[in-house]
């Protein structure tokens, strides 16, 4: 009986330890899997534009920009970004 006590006290504490190992996770694999994964992220954060799509025409309004081809040019733009970083983000 003491031995299946000392077998077990010694399977917990191994156990214990093997639960904080988190040498699996600086591994080079993981690594480029986790660099891949933020790039994706980020390109679909940027798809859409956000909040700045609806303060756009202020904004270019305010820095001098007010013809409507020039705002066109900067939307259409904005939307080919959009498109490009949605297309490899996916």
């Amino acid at each position: 009986m003491i031995s299946q006590i000392d077998l077990s006290i010694e399977t917990s504490a191994a156990g214990f330890r093997a639960v904080w190992e988190f040498c699996v996770f600086f591994t080079k694999a993981v690594g480029l899997r986790t660099f891949v994964l933020l790039l994706y992220s980020i390109f679909q954060h940027w798809n859409g534009g956000g909040i700045i799509d609806l303060y756009m025409d202020l904004a270019l309004q305010a820095n001098g920009i007010a013809k409507k081809l020039d705002v066109l040019g900067i939307t259409l733009g904005l939307t080919a970004t959009y498109f490009i970083f949605t297309h490899f983000g996916a």
